[in-house]
């Protein structure tokens, strides 16, 4: 078991006083800027959230997490996201395979 594994539940990951406290959107927005970007890596992607408005604004997104449980939210949330179980150190692509890699 790896020592970061998050229990704590999807509805609270997603509750709109946590949504608002991290400006979802105004981050997705802050790293939309930077470049004419295609395809991004959500490393402890969680239940989504930070993907989710990722993939509404219209990028390939996939993502990666330690807890199983979150890789099935992510996909209930995002089901054309490619969603593995992996550890941040053993990141299933290979290099190069993303236009921005987050870690929120």
């Amino acid at each position: 078991m790896h020592e970061k594994l998050y229990n704590g539940g999807i509805d609270r990951l997603r509750a709109p006083e946590r949504v608002a406290r991290l400006e979802v959107e105004r981050v997705i927005s802050l790293c939309l800027e930077a470049a004419d970007l295609k395809s991004v890596l959500d490393v402890g992607v969680g239940s989504g959230l930070f993907a989710e408005e990722f993939s509404k604004r219209g990028l390939e997104v996939a993502g990666v997490d330690v807890n199983p449980e979150m890789i099935v939210a992510a996909k209930r949330f995002i089901p054309n996201g490619d969603f593995r179980e992996s550890t941040a150190e053993a990141l299933p692509f290979p290099d190069a395979s993303f236009d921005l890699v987050f870690f929120g």
